[in-house]
């Protein structure tokens, strides 16, 4: 059989390794121009697979083998299985552009974290004289402890000087909760990660059991389905218990104040928030 005219155009660059550019543009139009694009793609896709194969051509050169049959018939199968991969991609970048607008999962990832604000109230030095109980001192000392991941590190003196905790001591132990806060935080993103992939893959299965026809195959869809929505509430479920404040048995673990104190500091202080909120609405 007669070598095309491409044919010996590639075998003389796999021999000389001249010419690469002028035979990549030959076989550029050759693709771009080619029936089985064509009728598969748009003029906007066509140009898409275009740089999506253009990578590809050297590797392509390089391995071609002739054995009686033309590069084109070699660049053709080529070419079936690159356009199927290229296919495949685009249908799977379409469908993550529908899931990423679909409702329910905007209302999902609004669910990330929650807004903390610093309500830590800036002390005065010069005040630290008024706070005269051993008690108040404490709850001070807690709720700075509770709040230090979201606080000023300025406020450290001015709650050192009012509890009479050495600075240090109370700086070694709000950062050993901060570490253990940032511990959840990590593990929040990783379930969040989670989340994602099951509401991505519940989608998806979802659309197969719209175009499902045969029984068998509405049945598996249906039991996946129930599968992943348990997963997903599962997941949403432990998300909801992920704490971004250290708890009362963490604060008590490394400052040595019982578990019991700290519960009923917290107590007391929430009852003299929701008092001083009640006695400002009233007045207002």
């Amino acid at each position: 059989m007669t070598k095309s005219k491409l044919t010996e155009k590639v075998l003389s660059f796999q021999q000389s390794g001249r010419g690469r550019e002028l035979l990549i543009h030959e076989i550029a139009l050759l693709v771009y121009s080619s029936f089985l694009l064509k009728t598969s793609l748009s003029e906007d896709q066509t140009g898409e697979f275009l740089c999506f194969f253009y990578r590809d051509m050297d590797h392509l050169i390089n391995r071609f083998s002739y054995q009686g049959k033309p590069f084109e018939a070699y660049l053709n199968i080529i070419l079936k299985w690159r356009l199927k991969s290229f296919l495949s991609r685009t249908s799977r970048k379409k469908e993550t552009v529908s899931i990423v607008n679909d409702a329910r999962f905007i209302n999902i990832i609004q669910q990330e974290y929650p807004v903390l604000e610093k309500e830590m109230i800036k002390v005065d030095p010069e005040t630290a004289g008024m706070v005269q109980s051993i008690t108040d001192k404490k709850r001070i000392l807690i709720l700075f402890m509770k709040e230090y991941v979201i606080s000023d590190p300025e406020y450290l003196p001015h709650v050192a000087l009012i509890t009479g905790f050495p600075e240090k001591w109370i700086e070694v132990r709000a950062e050993m909760l901060k570490r253990m806060v940032y511990r959840r935080i990590r593990r929040y993103r990783t379930l969040s990660e989670k989340r994602n992939r099951t509401f991505f893959k519940l989608y998806l299965t979802e659309k197969k059991l719209s175009e499902a026809y045969t029984a068998e195959d509405i049945s598996i869809y249906t039991s996946e389905i129930t599968t992943l929505n348990n997963r997903l509430r599962l997941t949403n479920k432990e998300l909801s218990r992920v704490s971004f404040h250290p708890t009362n048995r963490e604060i008590s673990m490394v400052t040595g104040i019982p578990k019991g104190t700290i519960d009923s500091g917290m107590f007391y202080l929430r009852k003299l928030l929701h008092d001083t909120s009640d006695r400002y609405g009233k007045a207002a």
